[in-house]
């Protein structure tokens, strides 16, 4: 039975928020998030600043429409990572 209760843990979707900032690492954030796409179990959250977006379009020609389904606004305290219910497996900054 405690193996079931393994199994099951192990096929939910975990959440991932992924941020980029507006330092020049916008082509590593891509980098990054591609790499993510080869675990389907994960759900990458991301947030970017006004910067890391700027940046990220100067430097690889990408949108953050590019990088949906989700997506959420820096300045949203609606959105669900600001919640502190909002259960993830951990951050990761690329700055």
């Amino acid at each position: 039975m405690g193996s079931d209760l393994f199994l099951g843990a192990a096929m939910e979707k975990q959440r991932l928020i992924a941020a980029i900032s507006g330092v020049s690492g916008a082509p590593l954030a891509l980098t990054f998030l591609r790499h993510l796409r080869a675990f389907p179990d994960i759900e990458v959250h991301l947030i970017c600043s006004r910067g890391g977006e700027l940046t990220l379009t100067h430097e690889t020609g990408q949108t953050l429409e590019d990088l949906r389904p989700f997506v959420h606004p820096n300045h949203s305290l609606g959105a669900g990572p600001a919640s502190g219910s909002f259960r993830t497996m951990g951050m990761v900054v690329v700055l």
